[in-house]
């Protein structure tokens, strides 16, 4: 055998025959780990051709361990605590370590040494047999591994846009938080806060600018929380918070503003400003639920009840409102035989001329009168009409119905201009609602130029290639257009370029405002400035006053409808209130 010194030889000879000595070393060989047979001077005695590989240079003298591990041209530092002959010596008792090595490439390796004792016949200890495996590429793996199952647990229970905790783990902290809560007397306040108008920011500028608002929402929202507060994502714009250091309902008001300072400030989406803002709705443990499915089930119907009230605000889980959500189930019940057992009617609210307060026109607005509810306004129902579908049925008998009554007044000689019937989003929707505007004008025989349809602004931007076609359709019909709500979506001026409009109409909560904010008053008079600019007839709605009137009559708007001046009327009270006798 090669690179054996003639101390080794002798060593070998010394123990056995020629035969036993050449099975020995074709088995020491066949080893694949390095393997080392070292004496008590450190001297290697044999090794087998894997650890002759380790060697950076072959002497004919003797050589030493530490020149086939690791290759020093000194020895090895007094300190040999990791030393396993050392620890041979000291323990009499095989041994096992883990060492790092540089080798031949100049990159570090770690092996696994494990040394055993040889005794001579006295049984006195005389050297050790030490075998090495590089266990490098195998820690790196068990790190892969490790690493990827750490990723895996994150993943399941993070959201993976903003890394905040998702639905699965805010659940369980808020378990082990109410479990503390109870021991301690303590109370838990959940807050569930969602975007307000979330997609239209998605429809206007897309979904990668708009999951990069989400994310500063993130990082805003935890920003203003501290270690008793608890956030998480639970969909794509809504959030969850809950804190156990509530001791009065005064302390969850507190969290609940100071959340909303997280949209104090605009976001901005390609260099452009957006004002954002959320509503909240709350529940307290143990007053609203003992149980965290309980609780996050009142804190979703607080939230309803928070954005159906005012957009912006937050509100407190009550009893009433369980109740409400029966109401509303019923609702949903009874809705489709609503129309079979004629239980809608249309009311009219008047448009009118800001400059000599005469007649200008008025908005067809559906009530519905329940028999057991009583009468119920469009804001209660349209919204269980458009998740079911119902509102394209609905909306079509308001077409028919609203065309009856203009063309009755219309030949009757009542003074106005137009009537004004609102399409619901879904409705805008249908592929074929020009045919069926077309069918009901031919049936009622009404002239198209005294009709006006209102579609908001917010459902403008949900199809824009889809909206203009219909437009442009309808209004080929002789048929006026109108945004509603104008102001409160985000449509820009290349989208409204594009439409065939004939009127702008001012959201109520801008004229409500009016005197109350610098920001109100400037929209508004941007609006009119606009609509001057591009030929479009501008109407208030929401006057509530003589001042606001006024004012908007000397800015330039020279329509407004508003409480002021007439509450949605029924057909008879139009009668009364505009036919000269």
């Amino acid at each position: 055998m090669k690179n054996l010194s003639l101390e080794a030889q002798e060593f070998v000879d010394s123990a056995m025959a020629d035969t036993e000595k050449q099975f020995l070393l074709t088995v020491i060989n066949s080893i694949p780990d390095p393997l080392m047979v070292i004496d008590l001077d450190y001297k290697v005695q044999i090794m087998n051709m894997a650890a002759s590989k380790n060697q950076a240079f072959i002497r004919n003298s003797c050589i030493y361990c530490h020149e086939v591990s690791h290759h020093p041209h000194t020895s090895c530092p007094d300190n040999k605590k990791d030393c396993p002959l050392e620890l041979v010596k000291q323990s009499l008792s095989p041994v096992s370590i883990v060492k790092e090595f540089p080798l031949n490439s100049k990159k570090n390796r770690i092996f696994e040494i494990n040394a055993s004792p040889i005794f001579n016949a006295n049984n006195e200890l005389c050297g050790i047999i030490e075998t090495s495996k590089d266990i490098t590429d195998h820690l790196n793996l068990e790190k892969k591994v490790y690493e990827n199952n750490l990723d895996l647990h994150y993943l399941r229970y993070h959201d993976a846009l903003t890394n905040l905790p998702n639905l699965s783990l805010f659940s369980d902290r808020l378990t082990q938080s109410i479990r503390k809560a109870r021991k301690y007397n303590r109370q838990v306040a959940v807050f569930h806060l969602n975007l307000d108008r979330f997609k239209q920011i998605n429809d206007s500028f897309g979904k990668t600018q708009g999951d990069k608002v989400l994310s500063n929402v993130a990082i805003r929202l935890k920003s203003i929380l501290d270690k008793s507060e608890a956030l998480a994502r639970m969909s794509a714009d809504e959030f969850l918070i809950y804190s156990d250091n509530i001791n009065v309902i005064d302390d969850a008001t507190i969290i609940a503003q100071n959340l909303f300072q997280a949209f104090s400030k605009p976001f901005i989406i390609n260099n452009q400003p957006i004002n954002l803002t959320a509503s909240i709705g709350i529940s307290l443990f143990p007053q609203d639920g003992n149980n965290t499915d309980e609780l996050l089930s009142k804190a979703d119907t607080a939230l309803h009840k928070a954005k159906d009230e005012s957009l912006n605000s937050f509100q407190f889980y009550q009893k009433e409102m369980t109740a409400n959500a029966f109401t509303y189930v019923m609702m949903e019940s009874s809705l489709t035989k609503a129309l079979q057992n004629e239980e809608f009617e249309l009311f009219y609210q008047p448009k009118i001329s800001l400059e000599d307060r005469k007649l200008c026109g008025f908005e067809a607005l559906i009530r519905w009168q329940h028999p057991s509810l009583g009468l119920i306004t469009p804001d209660q129902f349209i919204p269980i009409a458009e998740e079911s579908l119902l509102i394209l049925e609905i909306g079509e008998w308001v077409i028919k119905q609203a065309c009856k009554q203009a063309k009755i007044w219309s030949e009757n000689n009542l003074d106005f201009n137009h009537i004004a019937i609102n399409l619901s989003g879904k409705q805008f929707q249908d592929k074929v609602l020009d045919k069926k505007i077309k069918k009901i004008l031919d049936d009622t025989q009404c002239p198209p130029e005294i009709l006006e349809f209102e579609i908001t602004e917010s459902h403008l931007i949900e199809n824009t290639s889809h909206t203009i076609d219909i437009l442009n359709k309808i209004k080929a019909m002789g048929i006026k257009i109108s945004i509603d709500d104008f102001g409160t979506g985000y449509s820009s001026l290349s989208q409204l370029n594009q439409l065939p409009i004939d009127t702008l109409k001012i959201d109520r909560s801008f004229t409500l405002e009016l005197f109350k904010t610098k920001n109100s008053k400037a929209i508004i008079l941007s609006i009119i400035a606009l609509g001057k600019a591009m030929d479009i007839n501008i109407v208030a709605e929401g006057i509530e006053t003589e001042e606001q009137a006024n004012f908007l009559k000397n800015a330039g708007c020279y329509q407004g409808q508003g409480y002021y001046f007439f509450k949605p009327l029924s057909k008879d009270k139009i009668h009364a209130n505009f036919y000269k006798d």
